[in-house]
């Protein structure tokens, strides 16, 4: 049984300013996760720091929130179209069911 820790994203928060509309600040969180053989076992919080041109650079976090945005579209895609396929089977099985009972 291997034990590793992984540094994952945790959270992003951007603020804008009310009055004008413009970007007023960001930070970011990472968790030091804890695996045993690849299972998640515990996660430790970091506190958040300032993102900008102070802090944590603002295109290392868009990079990994685009790529996973696009992983979790993907997922979802494959199940949105095993579901259609399911869905157009279960039509054609009642449509045959129909025309057995006319």
């Amino acid at each position: 049984m291997a034990l590793t820790e992984e540094k994952r994203p945790y959270e992003f928060l951007a603020r804008w300013d009310t009055k004008t509309g413009l970007l007023s600040g960001a930070h970011v969180g990472f968790a030091n996760v804890v695996l045993r053989d690849g299972v998640f076992v515990s996660e430790l919080i970091e506190n958040v720091q300032p993102v900008g041109d102070n802090g944590f650079p603002l295109t290392d976090i868009l990079e990994t929130l685009h790529v996973t945005v696009l992983a979790t579209c993907a997922v979802h895609e494959a199940t949105i179209a095993e579901l259609t396929e399911k869905c157009v089977r279960y039509e054609a099985t009642i449509a045959e069911l129909k025309a057995k009972a006319s």
